[in-house]
């Protein structure tokens, strides 16, 4: 910190370089990619509602936010940090849908985790370093994904390496202790028509809430290959991001936050009940930690005149996975139930003065129960388990687990162009191949020499009382061994994806008023499971194929030279994930879904746009119905046990949407957005009734009254408004206010409060935050440099930006703003800064 004080000395007191920065474009729409296989939208043109977010706004807003947070002045795009609350955690919703339901593509590739559809930002934490602009397509989109998405596409493009020659240093200072330093090279390109480009960023920070301290390394590497005169374009790009960060997923109850909180800090939001000090050092047993590094081969090919192919092959071997506890001490952490309920119950036995977890309680209590054998290969040592072997006591143990998520990745995206005279014909493919590599065993035994899984019959090691047991320890951080090929596991599946999808477009270009474009794609994919563990090694799910496919539409025209009107029409329909999708029981067995039949999406869209040499507006309207899934609950048990399942159930998504930008003078541009949204069920639903033991209708049926009930988890309805003021020529500032309603809890949809008219779901108290910052750019030792402070919510807002329950408030009832504290809910964040400089040399 005293270094980067003494470098603020020396930029204020040097000269101001003359050269004047460029401004950014009105229309925001210049995107730089690295190969024509990724899909841009185009400016009066292209029939979607689309943002554009440059490289000169992540680098500028970029800090030491996340992915999603430097995307919020998006319409329509609510970013919230998680339930599991580290860094790189934050959900993004997209037209109210989450991260299983919108496409993030990189450079073109898909990025989405093949088995259940998720992303985790953790595994791109460098890309506010690596990026050249970033393009959000809402809707239908433009993307020629095999499936495209539902709620839209972010698509990520990082810089190529046909960038001029030059060298930065960025160093960038934040709150909770954060840091962070990177170093790039761009070659340019020689007389031979070879560039490369790198980079390596190393952070580390304390995180927002207590016990989320991390660290990670950035690395990325592009070689490109354009021989003068030739017909073909080459880039090979390696990047990734190996980092590990604590968690809180153990998400607190509102009144935990009010009651507890102050016991960790001056700040109750911040409130974690899942770390502890141990061995010197603060241990959190909620510890996420992976690499993985995505290499694409791109391959541009200028056939003739007017025919192209572009290819993209890539691979991705990601290694990580994320940590948890294991055992029956069940005094460690709270678990439904407040942590005024569980200290009460025997848990402050193992809490702190802080509320922080007392390691050396559990150590203890280990120790106290350990099972040990009097002979065999395990004699003398100290065991603990979870399930109960055969003859032995139920145990109260408490370790700390790993789950191995790793996967490996390979696909390929090719698409043959023919340009003519008036259309554009377009034909490609989308092959990938996946399979998640999914482990568990100890990441620390608390004292303990092994821990034993007699779910794994098949590997006894100790007659018919114990099963296997594991005695070696992995260590939650990237780069390290995650004992993949240790038949000693808890646990061991593989969940195993084959993706073939064909696309065709052809688009009307004969005309500067009126573009017109027609889309389809199909595709086939093959999803099954093999579980190493709890059945015989060569037990796997049977193949399960489900094909999927849309048709899409577009029409654009443009008025007049500033205005155009658009409109797009398509029906998706999309498979379903293995995870959840098509099989419920992925990890103790192969039960198949209800209903593996593919969801139904029905998109409509229709917008205005106005473009002049100062002022950019959009206004679009929006409507999409997603349909085919298949929801189920059990009702009883034993002979009474009643399976209910309900069909068609439905959401209906539409809402407004407006984006203006103007600059009403050269040193002045305003900015804002609109979003307001009417997310909801449509209809009631009806179950039928299943017998449990014959799996045969029973008669009855049970009513699900969703009817105009609000889906949760994000906003519906957000403003912002942002202005940016450049003093001089080397001095600017920038204020964003944003607020946020019509935000509802979260819930299930079978709950049994809606299996009667009149179930609602709670509200939220509406909220607003101020984001602002400066920008100075000057000259350090002769060298261009440029100094930016953030501040992020500056005055310290509290609102709960998420609530994962949907408990009513009722008379008599603990409240916080009008909410139940029995609610789970998890903060936003309070207020935050960060300082950078960078400097080329």
């Amino acid at each position: 910190m005293k270094k980067l004080i003494l470098s603020l000395i020396i930029i204020f007191s040097a000269n101001l370089y003359s050269q004047e920065p460029a401004l950014d474009s009105i229309a925001l729409a210049e995107v730089t990619v690295t190969t024509k296989v990724v899909d841009v939208a185009k400016e009066r043109k292209t029939p979607v509602a689309f943002s554009s977010v440059n490289a000169q706004e992540i680098d500028v807003k970029g800090g030491n936010l996340e992915v999603p947070e430097y995307l919020k002045r998006t319409p329509n795009l609510y970013q919230t940090p998680s339930t599991a609350g580290g860094y790189g955690d934050g959900e993004l919703y997209l037209r109210g849908f989450d991260m299983n339901n919108v496409s993030v593509v990189i450079n073109g590739q898909p990025v989405n985790d093949m088995e259940e559809g998720w992303v985790y930002w953790s595994n791109w934490a460098g890309l506010s370093d690596l990026t050249s602009s970033i393009q959000i397509q809402r809707g239908l989109s433009a993307s020629s994904l095999a499936v495209p998405s539902v709620g839209g596409v972010v698509s990520v493009n990082t810089r190529a390496s046909e960038l001029e020659p030059s060298t930065r240093l960025k160093f960038l200072q934040g709150n909770d202790n954060y840091q962070k330093m990177s170093f790039s090279h761009n070659t340019g390109v020689n007389e031979r028509g070879w560039s490369s480009s790198y980079l390596l960023s190393l952070w580390e920070g304390d995180g927002y809430l207590n016990g989320t301290e991390g660290a990670g390394v950035t690395y990325a590497m592009t070689v490109g290959y354009t021989p003068r005169g030739g017909d073909h374009e080459f880039n090979l790009s390696i990047l990734g991001a190996g980092q590990w960060h604590g968690q809180a997923y153990f998400t607190p109850m509102l009144e935990d936050y009010l009651d507890h909180g102050p016991t960790q800090g001056n700040d109750f939001r911040k409130f974690n009940q899942t770390y502890g000090p141990y061995k010197g050092k603060d241990y959190n047993f909620l510890t996420n930690f992976y690499n993985k590094p995505l290499a694409t081969l791109n391959w541009d090919w200028q056939i003739s005149n007017n025919v192209t192919l572009n290819t993209s092959i890539y691979g991705s071997a990601g290694r990580g996975g994320g940590g948890g506890d294991r055992g029956r001490n069940y005094g460690v952490t709270s678990f439904r139930r407040s942590m005024t309920d569980h200290l009460a119950g025997g848990g402050d036995a193992y809490r702190n003065a802080d509320m922080t977890i007392n390691w050396d309680a559990v150590v203890a209590q280990n120790v106290a129960n350990a099972y040990i054998p009097e002979s065999g290969p395990f004699a003398g040592m100290k065991l603990g388990y979870h399930n109960n072997p055969t003859g032995l006591p139920r145990g109260a143990f408490k370790i700390a687990r790993y789950s191995n998520n790793s996967h490996n990745w390979f696909g390929g995206i090719s698409k043959l162009t023919i340009d003519s005279e008036n259309f554009r014909y377009q034909v490609g493919v989308d092959i990938r191949s996946y399979a998640g590599i999914h482990k568990r065993g100890p990441m620390e035994l608390f004292g303990l020499d092994g821990w034993v899984t007699p779910d794994n019959s098949f590997l006894l090691t100790d007659g018919d009382r114990i099963g296997q047991v594991i005695t070696r320890e992995v260590e939650p951080r990237p780069f390290k061994s995650l004992n993949m090929y240790d038949p000693a596991q808890q646990r061991f599946w593989i969940g195993n994806v084959k993706w073939t999808g064909v696309n065709g477009l052809v688009e009307y270009t004969g005309s500067d008023k009126f573009s017109a474009v027609l889309q389809a794609g199909t595709t086939r994919q093959l999803a099954y499971s093999e579980n190493f563990l709890y059945s015989a090694p060569e037990h796997r799910s049977r193949d399960i194929i489900v094909n999927g496919g849309y048709l899409k539409g577009g029409i654009n025209y443009n008025i007049s030279d500033r205005s155009n009107i658009f409109a797009n029409l398509g029906t998706i329909k999309k498979p379903k994930y293995l995870r959840g999708g098509l099989l419920t029981n992925i990890v103790g067995g192969f039960d198949e879904a209800e209903n593996i039949d593919p969801e139904e999406i029905t998109s409509f869209e229709v917008g205005y746009g106005f473009l002049s040499s100062n002022l950019k507006a959009n206004l679009n309207f929006y409507s999409i119905n997603w349909g085919g899934r298949t929801l189920s609950r059990t009702s009883g048990s034993g002979a009474d046990a009643v399976r209910y399942v309900y069909n068609g159930v439905e959401q209906l998504h539409s809402g407004f949407e407006a984006e203006v930008i103007w600059y009403p003078t050269s040193q002045l541009k305003l900015r804002g957005m609109a979003t307001i949204g009417d997310h909801k069920y449509n209809k009631n639903f009806t179950g039928t009734g299943f017998d449990v033991n014959t799996d045969q209708p029973n008669g009855d049926t049970s009513i699900t009254y969703l009817d105009g009930v609000k889906v949760g988890r994000h906003a519906q309805t957000i403003f912002y408004l942002g202005a940016d003021y450049k003093i001089t020529r080397n001095f600017s500032v920038d204020i964003d206010f944003m607020t946020f309603d019509d935000l509802y809890g979260d819930f299930g949809p079978l709950d049994s409060q809606f299996r009667s008219p009149g179930g609602s779901v709670i509200k939220l108290p509406a909220y607003s935050t101020v984001d602002a910052g400066v920008s100075y750019r000057t000259s350090i030792f002769g060298k261009r440099s440029f100094v930016r402070l953030n501040l992020n919510n500056v005055f310290d807002e509290e609102y709960i930006s998420l609530a994962t329950t949907n408990l009513a408030a009722e008379a008599g009832d603990r409240t916080w703003n009008g909410i139940n504290t029995q609610n789970v809910v998890r903060f936003g964040y309070g207020f935050r800064w960060n300082l950078g400089l960078n400097i080329d040399l």
